[in-house]
């Protein structure tokens, strides 16, 4: 009996941990990361068990009770949560469905470790057991300060739950701290109390008892980068441990310096902390420095002494022993701007580099070659001193040595005129100067003369005006002090017949006293040049020219040239050249000077009122002014929009038109003759042209193949005006000879002339026309003639010629028909075909001759009338050609028909056309004798149809 108990015993037992097995399986692993949220899955199938209370512990569920949940953290009762530890635990899924999977909000490292999922269903031992194990991955939250700046690291913890606890910032990873405490500590609490500070530079700017640690560190330096930890030490040792990766960014220190004077540039380190260290510095930014030592080294130490420095320039004012390691440079140039690194070597290998930015602001109210280098420019010419440039360069130099000695001594006015002279007395000099020489040299005298003149008037400080007067240069200064005006008084200035004026108050500004100069010089516009540059990007049918003097405004402060107000200058016309194109535009512009020698622009000036003796223009800054006149292209997009689709429309049909009139003039053997040779040339060049045309409007670069294209357009259409004139000349013999009795006496025009006539005499002048001006050939905006110089009159003056000649041929030829036509039977072959020929040849000058005259006078002028007339022509010469010279000849239009006929006719229908021909075809002999008079009369048989009788020619 007792063995039969002890094996009931037995199998009991061994069903319970039999069930225990199957309601617990293998842990699930779970990852979180640090300060995220992490869901532990755990469901129960409610439709077989019903709802049921389940619980979630943080402990294995082996350790857990046989009978219910222990120090649970949630609990549910089968339909909602009915206690937790607090909110960082939720259910986030449907727990009527049996879903009572567990979330964990802002995750730390204390969750990591097991949880337990116990699901109690009806039965003993029959409960669901399962085990989640969460792992939390520890990310460093990363954080980015500026160099110098603060920055916060933020920490904070559940004071509600865990009470005020003691806590510690220590720099380093948590991972690297001993178990009890921080390590290299920077800032303790315990509670509400700061126990331990390390420096000021430290802070918690936080509410403590609200939970909130975040560290402050102020005055960033790049040791500051690196990993931080912050420790929270709650109760039961669960203590919070966070990490924090710090980055500093290196923004380089931005000091400004003046002229000719001292400037400091700090940087120190902590001799305490890593002793004494050697260091350098460099005029360079601290990146592009190699990892060993400083590049374009300045002063070097070795912790204690200067060991080298560049020369006596630079210097350390501070105490290098206690690591103030600034350096000061004396004499400040132009030349010191820009980025310096110090760099200070640590033990280890942990160096510290610290950019500084220096930026040199110039009190000087006038600038000076030495600023910028230029005397390093000049000093290039003294292996050529004998050269033009190099020659004003010297003298250019030799003037700003005078001007900008440190000494401060007076510049003569007359030192300033002379050196006006010397430029503008010999501008023929610079004639064959290129154009980048001479923008340069401008630029270079234009920035002497106003340094010049206001260290000149510096010396003088003389109330009122006062000027001075030359052939080449007219002068005038005003000086003004703030107590001896008045808001509406105006400042006016005259010089060489042109007038400034300006309001005192927008020159005086907020100084006390202010000086302003006007000048006007001779014979400047000689070398400065007119490339104009239009602020709204329009561009120029030619190169502008002067319509006035060069004046040049300035005052006696380096921040002159933007203003507050206005400055409006008259000028007076120059001699002889205010008749301008018609179309053409007075423009004011300034002298913008640049690093390839400047250009005019017309950027912050406007035109305000002009006559035709004087033009005002108004402008807000001061420089070097004048006014210009300039011719734009077509301003209405519109239109050229609608004459570029006339072009893109009509040329293709005017190529098919003349390339059927080619193939005509060349297969149809009724109608060959000298005129029809001329004829087929002249539409191969117009033919070529139009292709040529076609590539250039689609080139927009300047290129050789550019210039090749535009060659080849200037060759095709003059040929094709050649061509033109032979056939008026051919037409004027023809009619000549009605009037000839004796054979021997008849005028024609030799085969073996016409072809060195017809494309010898356009490539003669395109080949002189390029020697000439090679440039001429291509602009910015199309393959076509260079409207600068006047380079069209190329292809203009032989085109005008060749019109002038035709005309005269034209009334020669029509005076003598008028003349045969009133004495003969107008029915008479030869005249009625002389008369026929003329007239169409006289059409055809009018379509190509008329294109080309309001081409010129688009030229001239910018007219949306002359734009269209002349692009409407130009696309339909091929269409007029074939129709006066194909489809209005009859026996060329009999050749059509009988082509057409014989492709498209059957068998049958040709027969019986063979058939009906020779029933109805009467033949006549006909006798032709040329000349009857002639001692060589030509006796010709022609077999003609009776339509024949009638033809025209």
């Amino acid at each position: 009996m007792k063995t039969r108990h002890c094996l009931v015993f037995h199998a009991v037992f061994h069903w319970i941990i039999w069930n225990q097995n199957i309601h617990q399986s293998e842990a699930l692993r779970i990852s979180g990361k640090l300060r995220s949220l992490v869901t532990l899955p755990c469901t129960y199938n409610v439709a077989y068990y019903g709802l049921t209370e389940m619980c979630w512990v943080r402990d294995r569920c082996s350790q857990m009770s046989a009978y219910s949940c222990s120090n649970e953290l949630l609990k549910t009762d089968g339909k909602s949560i009915i206690s937790r530890v607090n909110t960082k635990y939720n259910l986030a899924g449907d727990i009527e469905r049996g879903d009572v999977s567990l979330t964990i909000h802002n995750l730390t490292m204390g969750d990591e470790g097991p949880y337990c999922c116990r699901v109690e269903y009806s039965g003993p031992f029959n409960d669901k057991k399962e085990d989640v194990i969460l792992s939390v991955k520890p990310e460093a939250l990363r954080i980015s300060g500026k160099l110098r700046s603060s920055v916060s690291l933020p920490c904070t913890y559940n004071v509600t739950y865990y009470g005020l606890a003691a806590m510690c910032w220590g720099q380093g990873g948590c991972s690297e701290m001993s178990a009890l405490f921080c390590s290299n500590v920077l800032f303790a609490t315990v509670g509400k109390k700061i126990t331990y500070d390390l420096k000021r530079r430290y802070n918690l700017s936080g509410d403590i008892e609200r939970g909130d640690v975040s560290l402050t560190i102020h005055n960033l330096t790049m040791g500051d980068e690196g990993p931080y930890c912050c420790w929270v030490e709650y109760s039961g040792g669960n203590n919070k441990k966070e990490d924090i990766i710090l980055s500093v960014k290196d923004e380089a220190l931005q000091i400004s310096g003046k002229l000719r004077s001292s400037v400091s540039l700090p940087c120190t380190y902590n001799v305490t902390y890593y002793g004494l260290a050697a260091m350098c510095w460099g005029q360079d930014g601290c990146c592009d420095m190699s990892a060993f030592s400083c590049s374009k080294v300045l002063l070097k130490t070795d912790g204690k002494n200067i060991i080298y420095r560049l020369n006596t320039k630079y210097s350390m004012s501070g105490d290098i022993e206690r690591g103030n390691v600034s350096l000061t440079i004396h004499n400040v140039t132009m030349g010191d701007e820009g980025p310096y690194c110090c760099r200070v070597e640590y033990s280890g290998g942990n160096n510290k580099k610290e950019d500084i930015i220096l930026s040199v602001k110039d009190d000087r109210p006038f600038k000076c070659l030495s600023d910028n280098g230029t005397l390093d420019s000049a000093a290039e010419c003294q292996s050529n001193a004998d050269s033009l440039i190099c020659r004003f360069m010297n003298q250019s130099t030799i003037l700003d040595k005078k001007v900008c000695n440190d000494a401060g001594a007076v510049v003569p006015v007359q030192t300033v005129l002379h050196f006006a002279e010397g430029l503008l007395s010999n501008v023929t000099d610079w004639k064959n100067a290129s154009d980048t020489e001479k923008h340069k040299v401008a630029s270079q005298f234009l920035e002497n003369m106003e340094s010049a003149v206001v260290a000149a008037a510096l010396g003088l400080r003389k109330a009122g005006n006062t000027n001075w007067t030359t052939p080449t240069l007219d002068l005038q200064i005003g000086f003004i002090e703030r107590g001896n005006i008045t808001g509406s008084d105006m400042m006016t200035l005259q010089a060489k017949g042109n007038t400034l004026n300006v309001y005192s108050s927008t020159i005086i500004g907020d100084k006390d006293s202010a000086l302003l100069a006007f000048m006007s010089y001779s014979n400047l516009e000689s070398i400065i040049g007119t490339h104009l540059v239009a602020e709204d990007g329009r561009k120029f049918q030619k190169l502008p020219k002067f319509y006035s003097k060069v004046v040049t405004v300035t005052k006696g402060n380096r921040e002159s040239h933007e203003l507050n107000g206005t400055v409006n200058v008259t000028f007076q016309e120059v001699q002889g050249k205010a008749g301008g194109d018609t179309g053409e535009e007075k423009v004011c512009a300034f002298w913008d000077s640049s690093a390839e020698g400047g250009y005019w622009s017309t950027v912050g000036c406007k035109l305000v009122t002009w006559s035709d003796t004087h033009t005002e223009c108004s402008c807000s800054h001061l420089s070097s002014f004048a006014v210009l006149m300039a011719l734009y292209e077509i301003k209405n997009t519109g239109h050229q929009v609608i004459l570029h689709w006339i072009t893109i429309v009509g040329l293709p049909i005017s190529l098919l038109c003349l390339l059927i009139s080619i193939g005509t003039f060349l297969c149809c053997q009724s109608i060959q003759s000298l005129n029809t040779t001329i004829r087929t040339h002249m539409c191969l060049n117009l033919f070529l042209a139009e292709v040529l045309f076609l590539i250039a409007i689609s080139i927009k670069v300047r290129t050789v193949f550019c210039a090749i294209v535009a060659g080849g357009l200037h060759f095709l259409l003059l040929a094709a005006f050649a061509w033109m004139c032979l056939e008026s000349v051919q037409l004027c013999l023809m009619v000549l000879n009605l009037k000839v009795v004796n054979f021997s006496r008849v005028r024609v025009i030799r085969r073996r002339f016409i072809y060195p006539i017809g494309y010898g005499c356009p490539a003669v002048i395109v080949v002189i026309s390029a020697a000439v001006n090679a440039e001429g050939y291509g602009t910015d905006s199309m393959c076509w003639l260079n409207l600068e110089k006047d380079f069209i009159w190329s292809f203009l003056g032989p085109v005008c010629f060749i019109i002038l000649v035709n005309t005269i041929l034209f009334s020669i030829t029509l005076w003598i028909l008028k003349g045969k036509i009133s004495s003969l039977n107008a029915d008479v072959s030869r005249i009625k075909e002389s008369r026929i020929l003329t007239f169409k040849a006289m059409a055809q000058f009018v379509m190509l001759g008329c294109s080309w005259i309001f081409g010129a006078f688009q030229i001239k002028a910018d007219t949306i009338v002359m734009s269209y007339l002349f692009t409407i022509i130009n696309v339909t010469q091929g269409v007029f050609i074939f129709c006066i010279y194909c489809l209005l000849n009859s026996q060329v239009r009999r050749e059509y028909l009988s082509c057409f006929n014989k492709m498209c006719r059957s068998k049958k229908v040709e027969t019986s056309d063979i058939y009906s021909s020779t029933m109805t075809t009467h033949s006549a002999m006909v006798l032709k004798t040329v000349d009857s008079l002639s001692p060589k009369s030509e006796v010709t048989w022609n077999l003609d149809t009776d339509e024949s009788m009638n033809k025209e020619n």
